[in-house]
């Protein structure tokens, strides 16, 4: 038997070489080292099973007293069968070593896919709700897992977690607590002092609530992308412990919704008795959160995650000792939204924000294009969210980035921008072979670069990056990008950036890892969170687009629906028109060109009913024009929200809607930042029932609204409307110009005002 002598700690280990047989099992490798022994992967031949094949240290299996607990302990937990928890299949002697055979889970660990990328709340959800279901079981048996951390939970393929180690840590517990008494010695400590919960340190006899605060640990710093407590000696932790102020995890994480945010922070509190008391009560906590409605059935599992396994490459060396300084390169693998990215670095909402789930569960609907989905039907924000703009975006690949860590230059002044520790999304779409344009968003700043592959692995970039150093929209900078990488695999890189500020010529050396976004991370999404972000659109259109000509490389991204964007033609006074809905008059007639052919015309969805928008603005008024092919079923009336996209943060911006019910009277009103103001306006709207279907005409007086908002060459607003049929059980949309999600103008028809060709 071939075999292998290491020093672990004080431990004397004899390991296993692959290919050794041993009992009834082959040794194929090993699969990781821990407190207890080592873990193999190992054929069982009589069964001719893979299994993971635990063997305990000498000084373990030489402990009578600690083999007759630990079989005590096992057995117990043998008799557990629940698909959260890993299987223990038999005790047996190799070598005169205890060894457990277990399940072999093939997937990775919680603790290898931190090292790749932070959760989403989606994806933190489905891991709550395995873990939870699993810890109840074993509560109800009696036994507290002591030592819930990020190795012990593993993946399976299909993304379910399972938890390791179940019921073991308590006879090892057992073991140190009289090794501690016979030597009179108190270097001993059982579990993860990360994860371990105050009363631990104290000595208290482990309750259930234990393992819910070490999980929720786990879940802060999987979100977060850093633990709650960094401190490298339990001394420093224990300090931190009861000094440091934990940041609640919806201020530190904005795409989570208030109540998960909440559930973690009594999780993690320090006092007991303010944590959910077993694993039951939060299961029903986790349940009540928004995005555990967003996760299928508690038996079918939504979240798929594969960790790549690569060889390092040259120069990765360097990479892992940034890593090991700086706290491990997380990423995410959502939303949006969705969202925080305001989403808007990281979609900082959607979600919510986001937005954006790892390995998102199966498509929506089987529809490859945007334009395929709105045909017949109306289109989701799902479906939106899932499908690419175009066929060219297809190719694009969206990726979630994280700053490692900003290094100030020794030059004197201001720097680009708040960097550190926050997420960033980028989107990667093929130019020619090897090269790729990239543009990031954040939350305040935008990124417009040209990344190039070379030799081995190795990238270049350069570009350019603007952004707002005040949240308000305020303290414009912008500069020059450039730096170097590699790709880790095919869907990750890490790479060095330096940020040059063209104001004061000051640099900040940044280092990157970024991994791609699963099957949701489309370019849709992307400029979805683009669009979502409070002062993005306003920093692209009113301070970039005057400035610099590589922001219209973005701004050709807008909007996040394909062919929703639409030029308005700037025209003479083209003549009265009646406001009876009817569209006859000659200035309705009309067509207006620029090069591209054909403006001012948008049709409308589904396209089957072959529906058009027409829209100009004169020196007097802005006009639309909707032709709609088709008889209502009932009642009738048309919706319209309008938002000129003005300076400043878009959620501070005025919303304007206008709607009208066939042969009723029409209102009208106006939001600002989500609250309803008095407003006299003098917009109208007629509606019109035709034999060919139905008309609107919608007439918006400039006059009284050009104090505050433009319709000229360089002005954006943004735009969603809709048919609805009126029934007794409500309204139920037709037909629509923008955006499916009504009120949300932000994402809606982009409309351009520009002169057209004579």
């Amino acid at each position: 038997m071939g075999s292998r002598a290491d020093i672990v700690g004080t431990l004397y280990v004899t390991g296993f070489e692959p290919g050794t047989s041993v009992g009834k099992y082959v040794i194929e490798r090993e699969l990781g080292r821990g407190g207890m022994g080592v873990v193999y992967l190992a054929e069982d031949t009589t069964l001719a099973r893979k299994i993971a094949l635990k063997v305990l240290y000498a000084s373990l299996s030489s402990d009578a007293v600690f083999v007759e607990r630990f079989r005590q302990e096992a057995k117990i937990v043998a008799g557990i069968l629940h698909p959260n928890v890993v299987r223990i299949n038999s005790l047996e002697t190799l070598n005169n070593q205890l060894a457990i055979d277990m399940e072999y889970v093939p997937g990775p660990s919680l603790g290898e896919a931190l090292e790749h990328e932070v959760f989403t709340p989606q994806f933190a959800v489905q891991i709550a709700r395995d873990v939870f279901e699993g810890l109840a079981v074993c509560h109800a048996h009696g036994v507290i897992h002591r030592d819930i951390k990020p190795n012990n939970v593993l993946l399976n393929p299909d993304g379910r977690a399972k938890l390791a180690d179940f019921g073991l840590a308590t006879a090892y517990a057992r073991h140190l607590e009289s090794t501690v008494y016979r030597t009179s010695s108190s270097g001993y400590f059982m579990g993860t002092p990360r994860f371990s919960p105050p009363e631990a340190w104290e000595g208290g006899e482990p309750t259930p609530d234990w393992d819910l605060y070490s999980f929720g640990l786990v879940l802060y710093e999987g979100l977060t992308g850093k633990p709650v407590y960094n401190g490298t000696t339990p001394l420093a932790i224990v300090k931190q412990m009861m000094t440091a102020t934990v940041v609640s995890t919806e201020d530190a994480v904005p795409l989570v919704s208030k109540s998960f945010g909440a559930l973690i922070d009594r999780l993690i509190s320090s006092k007991s008795a303010d944590r959910p008391q077993s694993a039951m009560e939060a299961i029903e906590l986790l349940r009540a959160i928004p995005e555990y409605a967003q996760t299928v059935g508690k038996d079918s599992p939504t979240v798929r995650t594969f960790v790549h396994r690569v060889e390092r490459r040259r120069g990765f060396a360097r990479w892992k000792r940034i890593a090991e300084r700086f706290a491990r390169p997380l990423l995410g693998a959502v939303t949006m939204l969705a969202v925080g990215l305001g989403v808007g670095w990281y979609a900082m909402q959607n979600g919510p924000s986001e937005t954006i789930s790892v390995g998102a569960a199966t498509p929506i609907v089987p529809l490859k294009t945007q334009d395929e989905v709105g045909k017949t039907r109306l289109v989701t924000v799902d479906e939106l969210l899932a499908l690419a703009r175009t066929e060219s975006g297809k190719a694009s690949r969206s990726f979630q980035a994280r700053y490692i860590k900003a290094r100030q230059s020794d030059s004197p002044g201001a720097t680009p921008g708040e960097f550190d520790a926050r997420p960033d999304r980028w989107l990667l779409s093929p130019v020619s072979s090897g090269e790729y344009q990239l543009i990031g968003i954040a939350e305040q700043s935008v990124m417009v670069c040209r990344l190039q592959e070379q030799n081995e692995g190795a990238v270049a970039l350069s570009g350019n990056w603007a952004g707002y150093s005040q949240p308000r929209a305020s303290g414009l900078r912008a500069g020059v990008v450039s730096g170097e990488g590699f790709w880790v695999s095919r869907g990750s890189m890490n790479l060095s950036l330096i940020f040059e500020d063209g104001l004061d010529r000051s640099t900040q050396v940044i280092s990157v890892s970024a991994v791609e976004l699963p099957a949701r991370g489309t370019d849709t999404a992307f400029v979805h969170a683009f669009e979502a972000s409070p002062v993005l659109q306003p920093l692209v259109f009113h301070e970039l687009a005057t400035r610099y000509t590589w922001a219209q490389e973005i701004q050709e991204l807008l909007p996040c629906i394909s062919q929703a964007r639409c030029a308005t033609p700037i025209v003479g006074v083209t003549g009265d028109i009646l406001l009876d809905g009817r569209l006859d008059e000659p200035a309705w007639k009309k067509t207006y060109y620029n090069s591209s052919g054909p403006i001012g015309l948008l049709p409308g969805r589904p396209t089957s009913f072959k529906a058009a928008m027409r829209v100009h603005v004169s020196s007097e008024q802005l006009r639309f024009g909707f032709e709609i092919p088709y008889a209502p079923r009932a009642e009738w009336g048309f919706r319209s929200i309008f938002m000129p996209l003005l300076p400043g943060r878009v959620d501070m911006q005025s919303r304007m809607t206008i709607s009208r019910d066939f042969g009723h009277e029409q209102s009208t009103h106006q939001f600002v930042e989500g609250r309803e103001i008095e407003w006299t306006s003098n917009w109208q709207m007629a509606l019109a029932k035709l034999d060919s279907g139905v008309s609107v005409e919608i007439l918006i007086p400039l006059e009284q609204i050009k104090k505050f908002v433009r319709a000229d060459v360089g002005a954006v607003w943004r735009m969603n409307a809709m048919l609805v049929d009126l029934r007794a059980e409500g309204e139920t949309a037709v037909v629509q110009w923008g955006y499916p999600d009504f009120p949300a103008a932000e994402h809606g028809v982009l409309l351009t005002f520009e002169h057209p060709l004579s």
